[in-house]
């Protein structure tokens, strides 16, 4: 939620708040860049662990070795067992980690669900925003603006 605030909804508020926007209406683009920020920081989680380095630009096992107790981890750890929990408590952040054993922790993200779980509860959250931009504009620059904000922060693949 941090990550989604300061990258997301907090610049739209500011923006609209030194551009002289009623409170109202800041309160309402705060309420549209919620979900969007969300939404923004579990794309990036994903990109972050699954994407092509080339298109991210960054490492894409950094979450993993850097032990980030993100939304993929908790899904995983949650619907993981036996082995499979162990592995996955004892080597995301684990020290000196090989290639295999990365691999072998994005399989787990994947067989556990928690890949597809991140993936529904980004689309949850770009529905909510689109809802809340509906409350903001119909229809105009200003709409176009937003809906190319919501395709840029969340549609982002690699």
């Amino acid at each position: 939620l941090k990550s989604g605030r300061y990258s997301i909804e907090e610049p739209l508020a500011i923006g609209a708040a030194l551009a002289g926007a009623p409170d109202d209406f800041v309160a309402r683009l705060s309420a549209f860049g919620g979900p969007l920020g969300e939404a923004f920081q579990l794309r990036d989680d994903l990109l972050g662990t699954f994407g092509d380095r080339s298109h991210v630009g960054k490492p894409v096992d950094s979450d993993i070795v850097e032990g980030k107790r993100n939304v993929l981890y908790a899904f995983a750890a949650e619907a993981a067992s036996g082995e499979e929990h162990a592995f996955l408590t004892s080597r995301w952040g684990g020290d000196a980690l090989t290639a295999d054993e990365i691999a072998r922790l994005r399989a787990l993200l994947e067989s556990s669900g928690a890949r597809a779980a991140t993936e529904a509860l980004l689309d949850e959250q770009v529905a909510v925003a689109r809802e809340r931009l509906d409350d903001l504009c119909r229809a105009g620059q200003e709409r176009d603006a937003l809906e190319e904000l919501v395709y840029l922060a969340t549609a982002r693949r690699a």
